[in-house]
């Protein structure tokens, strides 16, 4: 049975280089799949109070009251940037340690930002206007 892993943030828009690698079936062979949620920001922080979740994508703001309020929550790297702010990936400290999942999280988020430089996967997408500049994530 694939174990979920489940994603919350506030900008569908953030979710754009997962959705590619899902399409390109980035997950089929692995043990888990990604779920995400995309919530209203102002009812972010009370959604994070779950257990459920295991990444996050938020704003600098939300990512340092995240990081700041919930020790076991740890900001990754920076994963987009826009005209007025910049996007973190925070994830939980137990996903962190399950090496292999969180492996290819990263490199699954990866290969979603690489793809999205691809003027064909965009149209395939149907991606017009991004408002955003997004960046490989290091872990």
């Amino acid at each position: 049975m694939k174990e979920e892993v489940f994603v919350i943030t506030f900008n569908s828009a953030l979710t754009i280089p997962f959705k590619i690698a899902e399409v390109f079936g980035k997950f089929e062979s692995t043990d888990f799949s990604i779920k995400i949620d995309i919530v209203n920001k102002k009812d972010f922080i009370k959604f994070l109070n779950l257990s459920k979740y295991s990444v996050v994508i938020a704003d600098k703001d939300t990512a340092n009251k995240l990081v700041e309020l919930l020790p076991n929550w740890y900001r990754i790297c920076k994963v987009a940037e826009g005209k007025n702010d910049t996007y973190y990936l925070l994830a939980k400290k137990k996903f962190i340690l399950n090496k292999k999942e969180f492996s290819y999280l990263i490199k699954s988020w990866n290969f979603g930002v690489d793809e999205l430089k691809d003027p064909a996967v965009l149209k395939m997408m149907e991606i017009k206007d991004l408002n955003l500049k997004f960046f490989h994530c290091k872990g």
